[in-house]
């Protein structure tokens, strides 16, 4: 070992090593100053870690898609046909159900009115229209959409529960409707002049 001028024993690694290796705060294990050369207050320490830690969470939040958004409610069905709907496929069908009372027949158990517009008064008054419309034999059931206009927000709008545990969906709109078999597939139809006699008051 060596002495400095101050009576300060070096070691002999010390001696080796590069200043700029002993200063840069690496501890020398079993030498007399077995302290780190520089330590940041524990106050610092801890808000460099909070600091660090918001800055990840920012980060895997940005990652992760978050974004502000907003939260609204609104209990009407959604405009037009119902996507899937609309990409229904046009084939032929052999022994096609002729109407919606034939299309649901025994299958159903049951129908549960879900929304209507303004233009009934009461839901009995919705529903003694619905009734009607699902026991009447004198309209058109199609397996492709057979109107060219758009459709907007829907008149009705109910679910159709079936025997298999299958729930499907009805809509009807200004003389037209869609409906979900019990297979999923979706049918169109177009009302009769009797219900749109006793249909709703525009």
């Amino acid at each position: 070992m060596a002495a400095t001028g101050r009576g300060k024993k070096i070691t002999k690694a010390e001696e080796i090593l590069p200043q700029r290796i002993r200063n840069s705060g690496f501890r020398l294990r079993g030498g007399a100053d077995d302290v780190p050369a520089s330590s940041a207050p524990p106050g610092i320490v801890m808000k460099s870690i909070l600091l660090a830690l918001m800055i990840a969470a920012v980060m895997a939040c940005r990652w992760l898609g978050a974004a502000d958004y907003e939260v609204v409610y609104d209990p009407k069905p959604d405009r037009g046909l119902p996507f899937e709907a609309g990409e229904e496929k046009i084939f032929q069908i052999t022994n096609a159900p002729a109407s919606l009372p034939a299309l649901l027949g025994s299958n159903v158990y049951s129908v549960k009115l879900r929304y209507f517009r303004e233009c009934w008064k009461t839901p009995a008054e919705a529903q003694g229209f619905l009734n009607g419309l699902l026991t009447n034999q004198n309209h058109t059931l199609y397996s492709y959409i057979p109107w060219a206009q758009l459709v907007e927000e829907p008149y009705l709008e109910c679910s159709v529960n079936y025997r298999n545990g299958y729930r499907g969906r009805l809509l009807l709109w200004d003389w037209v409707g869609c409906v979900q078999g019990i297979d999923s597939r979706w049918w169109f139809l177009t009302f009769s002049e009797d219900s749109k006699t006793n249909g709703p008051t525009r």
